[in-house]
């Protein structure tokens, strides 16, 4: 399926590059984006934390699964790739020369592997329980688990946008790998007949709630976003209205971090949720 850039037709999301310099759009991206997190109200870790917020940790950490009233900050990672494989560091001429050949070293391959680290990025935070079970969300359910899932990858589509022509096709193989995982979630859970019309309707629920995510991150962003996440990801349910507020600022938070995240480390897959 095409990652579709544009469109108004049924609601779906407007998915727009920048017009303006990549840099100029970054900088507004991340003022906009650290102006909506959440302010740390902890006057009494000021003094305390000698945490390097910079520093790129080797593995994603376990613990907490989410975090609400951190401040932002880079969620830049150096440990193995989840997924895809690397070029052995002390790789030999005949075995770097066999690399080449195969196309290791082209963009392409750069590509395809910074998409299937991103996407197994945002599955791995997306479905776990104990990040589910913190934003009250239901584990058992595929509609809940399934807008988590868009959630995260809109998290991550938003902030490829500022890294150019690089960004823009990781954003399109990110999103095959991501369509591919809604195949198989829907084939999991029973599905066997008339899949094409199952598909067909995730996908517009995904461009419909990226819609409604990216008009809620502009002006009145806090209590727009809240709507929209208690209509998309807890589908409207009653008494769920403190929950989207945590959701909300787990989101906002999310954003202004990956705002922070150096382009290097995104266009390379290297980030991690669990920092």
């Amino acid at each position: 399926m095409e990652f579709r850039e544009a469109s108004g037709r049924g609601g779906c999301a407007s998915v727009r590059w920048a017009s303006q310099s990549p840099a100029a759009w970054r900088a507004s991206e991340r003022a906009r984006a650290e102006s909506t997190v959440p302010a740390d109200t902890n006057d009494t870790n000021d003094t305390n934390d000698t945490t390097d917020t910079d520093a790129s940790p080797t593995s994603p950490s376990k613990s907490p699964a989410v975090s609400l009233d951190a401040p932002a900050a880079s969620l830049e990672y150096s440990g193995v790739p989840r997924v895809t494989p690397t070029a052995p560091a002390d790789a030999g001429l005949l075995s770097k020369v066999v690399l080449f050949l195969g196309g290791y070293y082209s963009k392409q391959s750069g590509y395809m592997r910074a998409a299937k680290e991103l996407n197994a990025c945002v599955k791995e935070q997306a479905m776990d329980p104990a990040v589910l079970a913190a934003l009250d969300i239901p584990d058992d359910s595929f509609q809940h688990r399934h807008a988590m899932f868009c959630l995260h990858v809109w998290m991550v589509l938003k902030r490829l946008r500022l890294e150019g022509k690089p960004g823009k096709k990781i954003s399109q193989i990110m999103y095959d790998e991501f369509q591919d995982d809604v195949e198989h979630m829907v084939r999991a859970a029973g599905v066997q007949v008339r899949l094409g019309k199952h598909l067909s309707e995730l996908e517009k629920q995904f461009y419909g709630s990226c819609t409604a995510y990216d008009r809620a991150m502009g002006k009145d962003a806090r209590e727009g976003l809240e709507g929209a996440l208690w209509r998309n990801v807890y589908q409207g349910e009653a008494g769920k209205e403190a929950a989207s507020g945590r959701l909300a600022r787990y989101v906002q938070r999310g954003v202004a971090s990956l705002a922070k995240t150096p382009s290097e480390a995104v266009l390379e897959g290297r980030i991690s949720f669990r920092l």
